[in-house]
């Protein structure tokens, strides 16, 4: 079966700028995919070549086994840019009703799927019928979301989708995106949000200058990341007892019945456990602590791949 979207050893290079070098990935469908990394590191450049709207200078971008730039392939595909431009005078009802006529609705399902959208991502019907110049970044990044749903396509690009959006927002345009999952979309997003990425993706694709230094499950890649532990005991240790407790970890911080310590084999920790119990102190908690944007530092601080 055709992947939902996948980019075969792509190249692109913007003068001497290399944007992407040799970048292959691909999604299955129903699939939810993330790109994260640096600024500059080709995450634009790779939802712009799998929308068609970039031709790779090497390899292939596909969507459903079809050339990303034909007209087959566009049918199923929706796509936000990070950077959308609007005709300013024309109203979101207005837009969301001519990209329908694009994608061969009739007028009354115009009106009905504009409507449905415009109530999915949170448009109120005062702002839906103003000029698009008056909207303010959280109400482009909404339209933006509801313009790339209007052909009810199957493969979605989003580039950065809550950029400029509130907390209440952010969490609506997430539970969105999870709402499409269950239906069967595939996804590929763009986003400097961690919290997002773990919310809507199986996978996450870290890139830098162009090429992949990692991918995994959000899980699987904060378990790269460095180890730490909080132990929270029932009386703070004596010195020459936190020592013993503490033998083969590295002690970070200590704050009276608190303990913070960095370790690489997660099986050293029954060791402090037994050692505080051997000294008479109960466990109150213990947990990992350091999450995704932690572990996603240490990868990219780190070289290429061999």
């Amino acid at each position: 079966m055709c992947a939902a979207f996948a980019l075969e050893a792509v190249e692109k290079r913007y003068g001497r700028s290399v944007a992407l070098c040799g970048l292959s990935f691909r999604a299955e469908r129903g699939e939810s995919l993330a790109l994260v990394g640096p600024n500059g590191a080709g995450k634009s450049t790779a939802l712009k070549c799998l929308a068609g709207l970039v031709r790779p200078d090497a390899g292939r971008a596909l969507l459903g086994g079809r050339d990303a730039r034909s007209t087959e392939a566009r049918r199923v595909l929706g796509y936000l840019p990070e950077r959308p431009r609007y005709e300013e005078r024309c109203s979101g009802e207005e837009l969301l009703r001519r990209e329908g006529r694009l994608h061969a609705l009739e007028r009354a399902a115009r009106r009905r799927r504009a409507r449905d959208l415009l109530e999915r991502v949170g448009l109120p019907p005062e702002v839906a019928v103003r000029p698009v110049g008056t909207y303010s970044k959280g109400e482009r990044a909404r339209l933006g979301l509801a313009l790339s749903l209007v052909g009810d396509p199957q493969v979605l690009l989003l580039d950065e989708p809550t950029d400029g959006l509130d907390l209440i927002g952010r969490r609506a345009v997430r539970t969105l995106l999870q709402e499409l999952r269950a239906d069967g979309r595939s996804l590929l997003l763009n986003s400097h949000s961690l919290v997002e990425v773990e919310a809507c993706c199986e996978r996450v694709i870290v890139l830098r200058s162009g090429r992949e230094v990692a991918q995994g499950s959000p899980e699987a890649l904060r378990a790269r990341g460095p180890q730490r532990w909080l132990l929270r005991l029932t009386a703070p240790p004596a010195p020459q007892v936190r020592e013993r407790i503490c033998e083969g970890l590295e002690l970070l911080e200590t704050d009276g019945p608190v303990l913070r310590f960095a370790v690489e084999d997660p099986a050293l920790v029954d060791g402090a456990i037994d050692r505080a119990r051997s000294a008479g102190l109960g466990i109150r908690e213990l947990r990992p602590e350091g999450g995704l944007e932690e572990a996603l530092a240490d990868i990219l601080a780190g070289g290429f791949p061999a």
